[in-house]
């Protein structure tokens, strides 16, 4: 147990340290925080999903998905910016934010999945 929590903190760790540099790569090249945040959830559920159809449970998988994906995507942030969206009066922003981030992500764990089903053969 002990093994998986540090495995976990780790990926964590790295998982964060993506995320961070995400958001000043995003603020660099002039993007919004929102679609900087829906860019980093699409890629993360693709990561995902490929590492749930790539790895065996274990070490490597808690590592991959639980930590460094974990930390990486970043739902509360997702969350905060709809109900500041929602707060503000932008309905239709909020709306179209959120349904885009939702669909988008799961397609895309769906590739991710797909695409380590198709490497594995």
């Amino acid at each position: 147990m002990l093994k998986e929590i540090i495995v976990v903190g780790l990926g964590g760790a790295l998982g964060a340290i993506l995320r961070y540099g995400s958001s000043l790569l995003g603020a660099a090249a002039g993007l919004s925080s929102q679609l900087t945040t829906m860019i980093v959830n699409i890629v993360g559920s693709c990561a995902i999903g490929y590492f749930l159809g790539l790895c065996k449970p274990g070490s490597l998988l808690l590592f991959l998905t639980v930590g460094v994906c974990g930390s990486f995507t970043t739902f509360s942030t997702f969350s905060s910016q709809s109900v500041l969206m929602i707060q503000g009066g932008r309905y239709w922003t909020a709306a179209s934010y959120i349904l885009a981030s939702v669909v988008l992500c799961m397609i895309f764990t769906f590739i991710g999945y797909k695409l380590a089903e198709y490497g594995a053969k």
